[in-house]
């Protein structure tokens, strides 16, 4: 097991970020079609639409698209697979600073929006490279290796040539 590097961390989050907007805008036309001025009834929406994307992913193989894509893995500490309540913790988590941030936004403007990234100092303090919402559900990033480097790491270390 090797701990994930904080930039393929950063990466995944940027990758997942552009296909959760993708989700988000549909969602968001569909309810606008639904119940147009029920904004509360939008962000629960919103909210179950971004649990349902990474909590499905997260419980079944650990990885989203943008974790396969940049070889990241959750897991829990133990090493054992996210059941779907430590996944829900770990969003739950992670939004903390999130919803931090926008709050702090609307009182001092947009010179406040770093606070979003305070749930990833914990990464430059931990061994494991945990933030804040690993460290709150006991989770943690590992590199995950694809089936063909597996594959070739094997033949190489029994003589054979990859290929």
């Amino acid at each position: 097991m090797t701990i994930a590097p904080i930039w393929r961390r950063f990466a995944a989050i940027v990758y997942d970020a552009f296909l959760l907007a993708g989700l988000w805008m549909i969602a968001t036309m569909a309810m606008t079609l639904v119940a147009p001025d029920h904004p509360i009834v939008l962000r629960l929406v919103v909210f179950c639409v971004g649990f349902a994307f990474f909590g499905w992913f997260w419980t079944h193989g650990g990885q989203t698209l943008g974790m396969r894509a940049w070889r990241v893995r959750v897991e829990r500490v133990d090493g054992h697979a996210l059941p779907a309540t430590t996944a829900l913790l770990r969003y739950l988590a992670g939004l903390l600073p999130i919803v931090a941030a926008l709050y702090c936004v609307s009182i001092a403007g947009w010179i406040a929006s770093p606070i979003a990234l305070a749930g990833f100092v914990p990464c430059w303090l931990d061994a494991r490279k945990r933030a804040l919402h690993d460290l709150v559900a006991g989770t943690q990033l590992v590199s995950a290796q694809g089936a063909q480097s597996q594959q070739r790491d094997g033949d190489e270390h029994h003589g054979r040539q990859a290929g």
